[in-house]
């Protein structure tokens, strides 16, 4: 073979080797390389781009690599679970091999730069001449550069642009877009009054996603440095202005409202021809044209000066790690990615404009013609936010005010205040006091935050969103260059608008780590957080972070609205840190009795042996107590309680409403068996009874489950019987909880899940004949959810919203104080890391884990889907509208679904969910769903009532072209989908079809009746 390859061109060589690969794939590619083929050097690309950009970059690679004789490219795509490619390079920096070319987010390069991870590039571009500084276009320079340093080379750059159809302005008489904001005014003013209707339609004057660009965009144009506003008063007078001009274009009813997630193209008014413009990205304009026939054209946007100015969105840049010795090699491939045959397949596909002054060559090989070189021209003229430390958190938190400014949350003064403050607090200047500086930041509890964590971390303020009667925890995080010890945390008293305090139950807990040396749901060995122990005192160490689960209560007496508090951070006295916290109080109640059970194993002669204490102490007894109400108030019911189930002091445990389940344990010939139903009948609680002895039957097990159950509905008012197995057919009419595993354990135990299908199909036949199923987690079943100290802290949150999705009444658990192994190493063969242990042992107390909280914070969840769904049913109630069917189950699944993986819904698409493991991991996402539930739940109870169904249905990827959209409205209601005036009955009963293009498509439907108007948004993907 030696021979053969010697004798061919480089390019030959490639694709003698790809062919032989192909007759021969057992060979490796070493074993060629060993047999002729030239050593190489080698150059490996971290980037985390997927689908079509992933494919150009691959075969860019491919071809660069058959080109070249000495180096090969790896491409290394790093998926969203690892974290970002620059958090990985960051933890990474040290000890282990990194990548000699990276592509991350724009906002990561001060993090690397500052800890010396990545290299400043301005001589590194020098040494090819189409990669020079004097050939980047200025605003792709700002846009890379740090502390007046290249860092990050520019994947592309991505202006806004001002999008527009212009038949419709022809249309309507409007000589073009509008060159200046106050034109804009007019023209919304226009539409708003009516005389911009086309053909009797209502139009909508600009279609954006937030308001926030537009903000940032008056904001660069007339100078204000937003980061530098609480530091120069005259800012905040210009702030003001642009404020009110917010304000202004809103208030002239001509604008949609924005209802789009960041990845989602904003083509409602463009594709139907409803909207005039549309203000967006390079990116998603992209899209657009992807997708949509209709007529556009791109300018920059309106602007007080000459030419018109615009600015840059988010973009991805290349950056070379300092560990990277040679980097010729590195500087030869972007010399090669950069060339004009290879980008213009980037400009083709997905608009990408380069980094370096205009090319007419490569417009010309971008078949656009008339829109690329539009948007290349506004690039020139493109402006930079800063990239400062942490500029994308801050700058992020102001956008987040001017959409509640948007959306009437706020007023005016209200946002001028908070952006001020946003601005001040991240302009803090080093104290003056010797004592070492202590640096505060916050994150959501699903977030994991390890003990060297560097990203992820949230600025001020604090935003809390709850129920009454509900817990929601958060987590604080602190660090510093030096040691401290004695840092005391408080809160200052929660207090409304008009002055009014209100008490909350706040607990502060250390998280502590737990050694995981045997990773069985997650990739890599370490320090997991896992218990977390009450403390009131913390201590800083340097390189360490001080993480701090905060837990708040909300009881039932605090009203609903905004509440006001600052989380201290002291050291004898003095103050070394401080973080402003808002919490907002929903207008919703959690019922005190848990709407579902949640049965869970509490083992008290475990505990009682760990402590050493006397069966027969009152110690003891006190002791188990203790743990049997922590868990009830974790909505949890133990299996038992600590007495027996025959005595009178079990009244006092089963008859509590926050208990919802009870085991009993014995067979039905046990006297404790009949001592225990005769309690249970007397005292009302009866219907918290389930039976449960047999575990997991195997085929010749279920004569005795038969026989069992037979017994047991022989008598009067007997107990359920719970059997964790799969609805067979032989059993049904024996068991009256059918306990299934969460991959859907199937029937006489067998090793192979190769059937799931079957399986979910008989599981639903249950469902729909009305038994009831229940489903419990054991064993290391990820990517499903377990309860494994290493899996990801959304599984622990997740349970209650699968179960909703699936139908399922209940959750058990076998076990929550299994102590009989060592709590030093949490591995258990066959199970995992600490399976069967959510709660530990404290000084004669009860400790948390992590996993414990979550799981308590997915129970309350359940419950605003219960809320959500009561709230349905009664809108449907007064609507008289049954002929809906059960649309409550139909919203709440759409809704659920929103926690499910897009690709394992492209996959499923049309399958029982029940078969779908891939939930979505991403920190964040539940309580981002929550709050959209309960946000629905509001909008239901505002006029005029309306419920609204879609065919297809939301998150079910479709391969149809045309949905169906329908529903009921209070009689007289107008009802309009978008755009389109439609005619309801007499009853308020609508309905309307409307084509379906490939990707993202959200509907819009109003409603108006008399004073009240309200908008509801679906949206529906195809493929």
């Amino acid at each position: 073979m030696k021979p053969f390859f010697t004798g061919l061109s480089h390019i030959t060589r490639c694709i003698a080797t790809i062919l032989f690969l192909a007759v021969y794939p057992g060979v490796s590619a070493r074993c060629l390389a060993d047999d002729g083929l030239p050593p190489t050097t080698p150059l490996h690309l971290w980037h985390q781009w997927h689908s079509g950009q992933r494919n150009i970059l691959d075969s860019i690679i491919d071809e660069f690599n058959c080109s070249q004789d000495v180096i090969t490219v790896f491409a290394h795509p790093l998926g969203p679970s690892s974290g970002t490619v620059a958090k990985q390079i960051q933890l990474k920096s040290t000890g282990y091999s990194l990548p000699q070319l990276a592509i991350i987010e724009r906002e990561s390069i001060p993090m690397l730069a500052e800890a010396g991870i990545i290299r400043a590039l301005d001589e590194v571009i020098e040494r090819e001449p189409s990669l020079k500084k004097g050939g980047m276009l200025e605003c792709a320079y700002k846009a890379g550069s740090y502390d007046g340093k290249l860092y990050g080379l520019p994947v592309n750059v991505n202006p806004y642009v001002l999008i527009y159809n212009p038949e419709l302005l022809s249309r309507l008489g409007i000589s073009g877009p509008p060159t200046k904001w106050p034109d804009f005014i007019e023209i919304a003013h226009l539409v708003g009054s009516g005389g911009g209707s086309s053909e009797g339609i209502r139009l909508w004057t600009l279609s954006t996603r937030s308001m926030a660009p537009i903000f940032h965009l008056l904001c660069y144009q007339r100078g204000v440095n937003l980061l530098g506003a609480g530091k120069n008063p005259e800012s905040a007078s210009d702030l003001s202005g642009i404020l009110r001009f917010i304000q202004l274009l809103r208030q002239t009813d001509s604008l949609l409202s924005p209802h789009f997630k960041f990845w989602d193209p904003n083509f409602i008014g463009i594709t139907s021809g409803k909207v005039l413009f549309q203000l967006d990205n390079a990116a998603m304009l992209a899209q657009l044209l992807k997708q949509e026939s209709v007529p556009m054209q791109i300018v920059p946007p309106p602007s007080d000066t000459l030419p018109a100015q615009t600015l840059l969105a988010s973009s991805q840049v290349f950056v070379i790690p300092t560990a990277s010795v040679d980097i010729g090699p590195t500087v030869t491939f972007l010399e090669h990615f950069f060339s004009r045959v290879q980008y213009s397949r980037f400009a083709e596909e997905f608009l990408f404009v380069a980094p370096f002054k205009r090319d007419a060559s490569l417009e010309d090989a971008v078949s656009n013609t008339s829109l690329y070189p539009r948007l290349v021209s506004a690039s020139h003229n493109a402006g930079v936010l800063p990239l400062e430390r942490h500029a994308a958190t801050r700058l992020a938190g102001i956008a987040r005010i001017v959409d509640q400014l948007d959306a009437g949350l706020v007023s005016h003064d209200t946002a001028l205040e908070r952006i001020v403050d946003e601005a001040r607090k991240n302009y803090v200047e080093p104290a003056a006091s010797p004592s070492p500086s202590v640096r505060a930041a916050w994150a959501e509890g699903t977030r994991r935050l390890l003990k060297n964590e560097t990203s992820g971390f949230r600025m001020a303020p604090i935003e809390i969103v709850a129920a009454r009667n509900e817990h929601e925890a958060f987590q604080l995080v602190l660090c510093g260059e030096r040691e401290m010890d004695g840092l005391r945390i408080s809160l200052l008293p929660f207090t409304a608008r008009d002055g009014t305090a209100h008490e909350l139950s706040v607990t502060t807990y250390l998280e502590t780590d737990t050694p995981i040396s045997k990773p069985v749901v997650a990739h890599q060995p370490g320090m997991y957080p896992n218990i977390l122990l009450p403390q009131s005192v913390f201590r800083v160490q340097p390189g360490e972070l001080a993480r701090i689960w905060i837990d708040l209560f909300v009881p039932s007496r605090v009203p609903p609205g905004e509440l006001s508090s600052e989380l201290i951070v002291d050291n004898d006295g003095t103050m070394v840190a401080r973080l402003s916290l808002r919490l907002i109080v929903l207008p919703l109640q959690l019922p005190r009795r848990p709407s579902f059970s949640a049965a869970i194993g509490l083992d008290y002669e475990s505990i009682a042996e760990y402590y050493g204490l006397n069966k027969e102490s009152e110690t003891r007894n006190k002791l188990v107590d203790s743990f049997y109400w922590f868990m009830a108030e974790h909505r949890l019911s133990p299996f038992q309680p600590p007495v027996s189930l025959g005595s009178p002091e079990a009244s006092a445990y089963l008859a509590d409403e926050r208990v919802v389940a009870c085991r009993i344990p014995f067979h039905p010939d046990d006297p404790r068996f009949t001592r225990a139903l005769t309690r249970a009948r007397g005292g009302g609680w009866l219907p918290k009874m389930f039976s449960y002895f047999i575990d997991e039957p195997t085929y010749h097990q279920y004569d005795a489950v038969i026989q069992l159950g037979e017994r047991i509905h022989s008598l009067t008012e007997s107990p359920k019987f719970l059997v964790t197995c799969f609805p067979d057919e032989p059993l049904v009419g024996s068991v009256d909880i059918w306990c299934i595993h969460v991959r859907l354990l199937p029937e006489g135990i067998p090793n192979s899940f190769l059937e799931r299908e079957r399986y979910a199909h008989r599981i639903r036949e249950r469902l729909e004949s009305g038994d009831t199923v229940w489903w419990y987690t054991a064993g290391a079943v990820k990517p499903f959810p377990t309860l494994h100290i290493e899996d990801d802290p959304n599984a622990f949150r997740i349970l209650p919203w699968l179960q909703q999705l699936c139908g399922i009444d209940g959750l058990l658990h076998w076990e929550s104080a299994n102590w009989r192994q060592s709590l030093d190493d949490p591995f258990v063969p066959h199970f995992g890391n600490g399976e069967g242990v959510l709660v530990y042992p404290g000084d004669r107390r009860p400790l948390p884990s992590v996993r414990l909280e979550l799981l308590r914070d997915g129970l309350e969840d359940a419950e605003y889907l219960t809320i959500l769904r009561e709230s349905i049913k009664e809108t449907q109630r007064k609507l008289e509208a049954q002929w809906l069917g059960d649309a409550a189950s139909l919203r709440i699944g759409e809704l659920c679904r929103r926690l499910i993986s897009d690709e394992a819904l492209r996959i499923h698409a049309g399958e029982s969910l029940l078969l779908t493991p891939h939930f979505t991991r991403e920190p964040g996402a539940i309580e981002r769903v929550r709050a959209e539930v309960a946000e629905e739940i509001q909008q239901l109870e505002h006029k005029p009532l309306a419920l609204v169904l879609t065919e297809p249905q939301e998150r079910q990827y479709t391969d149809a072209r045309h949905a169906r959209i329908y529903g009921a409205a209070e009689p007289h209601c107008k009802v309009e989908v978008n755009g389109h005036r439609i005619v309801a009955d007499r009853r308020g009963k609508f309905s309307f079809e409307l084509p379906l293009t490939r990707g993202a498509n959200v509907i819009c439907v109003n409603l108006e009746l008399g004073k009240h108007r309200k908008s509801i948004f679906r949206r529906i993907e195809t493929f």
